[in-house]
């Protein structure tokens, strides 16, 4: 975010006392010289970005935790002075022991990025049998351009990857080594060239959260297929920081060879095959929840909750809401009975336009948790 020049930390503190333990600089760092070349001779502090602005994961047995960094900034590599470089730790997966923040491995998912479409979404830690073997892996959608990523928790392996929506910014990503190569032809060259970019930086994906099943072997997706165009514009960057995007962008529009702005994605977590897609007008704006009884929950910009199968994605009930359908459903039991807490109210993610039909009332305020009993039936 803004005023992050010199670096955003990822840092430990004694649970008791609140004592500060480690902290790791997540755009600058000492005990790897990629870093400090990947950001093309910027100094450490004129760099900005590479916020962890997510949740992150632990995983107790590997006593690791895993965090993911959003996007350089300025936007632009023209603005920021990076030239081709990748701007090391920026759309990265960082593991970093829990005890001293040593970093043990990172992956970087989109370097080198112009758009805004960081990646600091959530890392599932997931147990699964591959070839044989029983491997934990880190299952992530990461970052905005809808890629999902399995890689080895462990020590950072690429395992697969798979892409959802279309995007247009990675032209191919090597399926044995993980190695990305950028689709250059969208990055601009001189400042005040338009180019147009899929997905937006509202995402593809957003901060909704993704969701995993166990008991399928699932990875559910929300997201969003949509574009805009970019132009980086000349300004003079801010000495303390302020700066951030210094580009214009364009009116949102439906990616090409899409009618319809709203995608669910089940990917298969074994290898990242397609298991189901659901596509519909209205984009999916809530985080999805899985549960061990066969659901998922999700929902939508034009105020609709869904539960779906969660093998196929069929609708098994639906439901409309005063308000589009954001936050994080969740479920809990008391005495005995299953609940479903859902909340809606106003939401920045609707993409009205792009959505014929779409019916939002005027709401100002109206936030409201809506909560349904679950029954066996």
């Amino acid at each position: 975010m803004a005023g992050t020049n010199g670096g955003c930390f990822i840092t430990a503190h004694d649970a008791d006392t609140g004592e500060e333990i480690w902290r790791f600089n997540t755009i600058d760092d000492p005990n790897n010289p990629l870093v400090d070349e990947s950001w093309g001779g910027v100094p450490a502090e004129n760099r900005w970005g590479a916020t962890p602005w997510a949740t992150g994961s632990y995983d107790a047995e590997l006593n690791m935790v895993f965090f993911g960094t959003g996007m350089p900034i300025p936007y632009s590599e023209l603005t920021r002075g990076t030239g081709e470089g990748s701007a090391l730790y920026t759309n990265s997966t960082l593991a970093i022991d829990a005890d001293t923040g040593e970093l043990k491995w990172y992956y970087q998912h989109m370097p080198r990025d112009n758009f805004d479409l960081d990646s600091p979404f959530e890392r599932i830690i997931i147990e699964e049998e591959i070839d044989g073997e029983m491997r934990k892996l880190v299952v992530t959608t990461p970052g905005k351009n809808g890629i999902t990523f399995a890689l080895d928790a462990a020590t950072g392996e690429f395992i697969w990857s798979k892409e959802t929506i279309y995007q247009n910014v990675i032209e191919s990503i090597d399926q044995e080594t993980g190695e990305i190569t950028l689709n250059l032809d969208t990055i601009p060259t001189e400042i005040g060239e338009e180019k147009l970019f899929c997905p937006t930086f509202n995402g593809g994906r957003l901060w909704q959260a993704t969701a995993y099943s166990p008991d399928t072997g699932m990875f559910y997706l929300p997201a969003a297929n949509i574009c805009q165009t970019i132009t980086p514009l000349a300004f003079e960057l801010a000495p303390t920081g302020e700066s951030m995007g210094l580009a214009q962008t364009g009116p949102q529009q439906l990616a090409p060879g899409h009618d319809n702005v709203g995608s669910l994605f089940a990917l298969n977590v074994l290898d990242g095959s397609d298991a189901f897609e659901v596509e519909q007008p209205a984009r999916f704006s809530s985080s999805v929840l899985a549960t061990g009884g066969g659901l998922i929950f999700v929902g939508d910009a034009n105020r609709y909750v869904y539960a779906m199968n969660d093998e196929t994605g069929e609708v098994l009930w639906t439901q409309r809401l005063h308000a589009p359908i954001g936050g994080y459903p969740m479920t809990y039991e008391i005495d005995g009975i299953q609940y479903v807490a859902i909340p809606a109210g106003q939401s920045a993610t609707t993409q009205v336009a792009l959505t014929p039909g779409m019916s939002i009332p005027p709401i100002t305020g109206a936030n409201m948790v809506y909560v349904y009993r679950l029954t066996a039936e």
